[in-house]
């Protein structure tokens, strides 16, 4: 690629050429041009691919601008292509979802660990149960899908559970010097609500004697007075006459 000689270093673009510069190993910035296409043309996988690129981007966006007060004081141009392109790697592990549609998935997120945002110097090996002096400790919780995040600084910060969607970045910063990732939480699992159904209780039924029915207490339809009559003089012990006594004249 062709480099810039002139005296005034360009960077930008000006008409069909594109300006830019690079650093080189040593740090140092080499300027070169470019000419840029006239029409960019893009296939169906190209776009669906440069869809889930963004996707990565935006969460290093936010993830950046979350450590903007700490990051600000080194002079690392290097950390946005790297944590782009690990995000980018990180995304492409999801192999359940198409092409244009993947995301970063919890489980994945702890390819993170050990990334240091200043690739000049690093914190001691430790982790977050053996703190060294002069280390403060920077937990970040960050919501991909909303697009939140909190920031929360201490000397020592107890590891909780994170909530539902949110994930949590513990960093270690060393004198403003260094500022590496040493771990990654997953948000909490997701709990699915049942209502729990009422048990059915049976009760036992009583066990009684049966009653036992007289023979005409249920009597067919239409004989109903005769029935009743017969079983009456069948129990009665005395005799029942149809016409009332009458004294005759001989007593």
């Amino acid at each position: 690629m062709p480099k810039q000689q002139s005296i005034i270093l360009l960077s930008g673009r000006m008409g069909d050429q594109v300006f830019y510069h690079k650093k080189d190993k040593r740090g140092r910035k080499k300027y070169y041009v470019r000419r840029a296409p006239e029409v960019v043309r893009q296939s169906t996988a190209t776009k669906k691919t440069a869809t889930d690129f963004g996707t990565a981007s935006k969460a290093s966006r936010l993830i950046r601008q979350a450590l903007n007060a700490y990051t600000c004081q080194y002079k690392d141009e290097t950390l946005h292509y790297r944590l782009n392109a690990l995000l980018g790697k990180i995304i492409r592990l999801d192999t359940d979802r198409p092409a244009g549609q993947k995301r970063l998935l919890p489980e994945h997120m702890s390819l993170l660990t050990g990334f240091r945002f200043n690739s000049e110097t690093r914190v001691p090996k430790m982790d977050r149960m053996t703190v060294k002096e002069n280390t403060k400790l920077i937990a970040v919780s960050v919501n991909f899908e909303k697009g939140t995040t909190l920031v929360r600084v201490s000397e020592a910060i107890t590891a909780e559970q994170p909530g539902n969607n949110e994930l949590t970045l513990l960093l270690a910063e060393t004198e403003g010097k260094a500022l590496d990732i040493i771990d990654v939480l997953q948000p909490a699992p997701v709990q699915q609500q049942t209502r729990a159904r009422p048990k059915l209780q049976v009760q036992p039924k009583s066990i009684s004697t049966p009653t036992l029915l007289h023979l005409y207490a249920y009597p067919y339809p239409g004989t109903k007075h005769h029935s009743t009559a017969r079983s009456a003089r069948k129990r009665s012990p005395f005799l029942t006459l149809s016409a009332p006594l009458t004294l005759s004249g001989a007593l």
